[in-house]
């Protein structure tokens, strides 16, 4: 703070005797010890809220994902198209409700090559 700011606030006397037993006053800005001791205080308070936080741990309470086991639902599905360009898509499912799918799909491209892939299920996963 600069001097002028000084000059606005109360002073604080100092009593001191000097070597002829006469009493002396000094003056102190009352500004210069409030500032010291709230900066001691804001730095104990800044270090203790520190403290707390870091011991108190997050401050969302924590708890277990629940794990939603998925049911499997029966279901069909399929399609059949063609653009009328020569090309044609297909496609079959069937899925029992176990989470087995059956099914096949396949297309025929503009020159006329057909290509088909069928899903079988097997023990070890899925045979295409």
């Amino acid at each position: 703070m600069s001097k002028i700011a000084f000059e606005f606030f109360p002073l604080i006397y100092k009593a001191s005797e000097d070597s002829n037993h006469r009493t002396k006053y000094s003056k102190l800005p009352a500004v210069t010890v409030i500032q010291l001791k709230m900066s001691s205080i804001s730095v104990a308070l800044l270090v203790l809220t520190i403290s707390a936080m870091a011991l108190a741990g997050p401050a969302v309470p924590v708890s277990p994902l629940l794990t939603i086991q998925e049911q499997f639902r029966p279901y069909e599905f399929g399609y059949d198209f063609a653009d009328g360009l020569g090309m044609s898509q297909q496609r079959k499912e069937v899925a029992d409700g176990t989470g087995v799918v059956k099914g096949a799909y396949g297309y025929q491209d503009p020159l006329g090559v057909y290509r088909r892939v069928s899903i079988q299920p097997v023990q070890t996963g899925t045979r295409l």
